[in-house]
């Protein structure tokens, strides 16, 4: 299940009810196959791909892996995703925070990167990188597929991205879909951090490492010192990287059309 941390008091929790398909705006939300719930203002469409349940709490002002700080949010977990990851490095779920509570935080770069998510959103532009609130308690190394997605009353930007704590061979368990935005009304900032493999990619890095190296016709490594494996670990994930790259919606799972399905289908009200 989706991690939980000690440090954020939930004030209230709820299941969310199946009910009536939030109102699609034809220019953005093509017909989903899935279970819509609501969870006070906030409404959503959930994908058969993605699992048929939600539950959804309110927690206050909370610590996140690493010591981030973040305002008090409305939190929707989802029980059934395929894939579930105990991590003490990601929160795995939808969060809406108000936006002024991120300004009262005092960060002067977080509050510049916000300014440059809703300028880029709200203009048409593009993000080089999908700065994460809360970010993982990581450094983003790898990020493919940015591209802008509007929800029902908002706008924003997903990616895939793959962060670490030191240099090993990329492997399917540390990819995140991601997807940050605001509210058409510039009142509530979105994050969305799900966990996501690539379908050629092995749990263990260390046979996808070799699979992969035979599949591509790249020569094993044989690793006579330190640095050597640090260049066979560098050389490998840039050649799995520039496959990543031109990858497909199908060859991830869950399909990143299952997953941006649920971003469009989104309306984040009071």
């Amino acid at each position: 299940r989706p991690a939980q941390f000690p440090s954020a008091t939930v004030l209230s929790t709820a299941t969310l009810t199946p009910g009536d398909s939030p109102t699609p705006l034809p220019s953005l939300t093509p017909e989903i196959v899935g279970t819509a719930y609501q969870f006070g203002g906030i409404r959503l469409v959930l994908p058969d791909g993605l699992g048929r349940e939600a539950t959804g709490q309110v927690v206050q002002e909370s610590e996140y892996p690493g010591g981030r700080q973040a305002p008090a949010s409305r939190q929707i977990l989802l029980p059934q995703y395929p894939i579930q990851i105990v991590s003490q490095r990601y929160v795995y779920q939808i969060t809406i925070f108000p936006v002024t509570a991120i300004h009262q935080m005092g960060d002067d770069a977080l509050n510049s990167q916000l300014e440059q998510l809703q300028a880029a959103a709200q203009t048409g532009g593009m993000l080089q990188s999908v700065p994460v609130f809360p970010g993982p308690n990581a450094k983003l190394d790898y990020e493919f597929n940015v591209t802008p997605l509007s929800f029902q009353n908002g706008s924003g930007f997903r990616a895939i991205q793959h962060y670490s704590q030191a240099l090993m061979p990329l492997d399917a368990a540390e990819f995140l879909y991601v997807f940050q935005g605001m509210t058409s009304d510039n009142q509530y900032y979105v994050s969305i951090s799900l966990p996501i493999q690539a379908n050629f990619l092995n749990e263990d890095p260390y046979p996808s490492y070799r699979a992969t190296q035979t599949a591509l016709g790249t020569p094993d490594a044989r690793f006579a010192d330190l640095e050597t494996m640090t260049w066979a670990f560098y050389d490998y994930n840039e050649m799995v990287a520039s496959h990543l790259s031109l990858a497909q919606p199908q060859d991830f799972f869950p399909f990143l059309t299952d997953l941006d399905a649920l971003v469009r289908s989104l309306h984040v009200g009071p």
